[in-house]
């Protein structure tokens, strides 16, 4: 069966955090790969365990960007990207405000 390759990027403390699991599972990066595309390919869906974090992760983003907004003054709901694009976006707006 034919392979490729697939790059991706990962927080840096998540991937540590992963590889302890891995080792400790005595399982590489590409197995657990594999096993999350074959799982995707039989099942035609994404797993649904994975789908529950997501949905958790975006929940606390936007609680935090909420927070951020209530406490900064801003009064606009820019769409909700990254955490990273969310204090881009209040940085660029207290700097707009406040010099």
């Amino acid at each position: 069966m034919p392979t490729t390759i697939v790059n991706a990027r990962v927080d840096a403390d998540d991937k540590r955090a992963a590889d302890q699991v891995l080792a400790s599972s005595h399982r590489t990066w590409s197995q657990a790969i594999q096993a999350l595309a074959a799982t995707m390919a039989r099942t035609q869906r994404y797993p649904e365990a994975l789908a529950q974090t997501d949905e958790a992760e975006q929940r606390e983003r936007q609680r935090r960007f909420d927070i951020l907004l209530s406490t900064s003054g801003i009064s606009k709901s820019p769409e909700l990207a990254t955490d990273q694009r969310i204090a881009q976006i209040l940085f660029d707006e207290t700097t707009v405000r406040h010099g």
